[in-house]
């Protein structure tokens, strides 16, 4: 079974070693989770164990090889849902704390929708 992505906000990912973080374009945070890290944009530790993979350049996810779905995460021990979807030929997405009813459930209708998030 796989671990949950672990969500490193930009705000935080200064001292994390290269090739460890992963960025999917056009995914956010969303929610409390959001005002919780000061920031929108994130990275994951924990991609590659979903057969995700880096592009040469940066720390960003191939989405040639990416599936959409339903993800779990943590941020600061606490558990979180990453809800990446295709359309508009890319992926977008959202990341939102479990508990975070209201957002939460934004995310996933989006998610259900496939709605383009910029």
């Amino acid at each position: 079974m796989n671990r949950p992505l672990i969500i490193i906000p930009d705000t935080q990912e200064k001292n994390i070693p290269d090739g460890t973080l992963g960025r999917f374009s056009f995914t956010y945070l969303h929610g409390k989770l959001e005002t919780d890290c000061e920031y929108d944009c994130y990275s994951v530790i924990g991609f590659e164990q979903y057969g995700f993979e880096l592009r040469n350049e940066g720390h960003l996810i191939k989405e040639d090889n990416t599936k959409t779905g339903i993800y779990p995460c943590t941020y600061n021990d606490k558990d979180c849902t990453l809800f990446l979807w295709f359309n508009d030929n890319h992926y977008h997405g959202l990341v939102t704390y479990n508990d975070d009813t209201k957002y939460y459930d934004d995310a996933k209708n989006k998610y259900d929708r496939k709605e383009i998030v910029i």
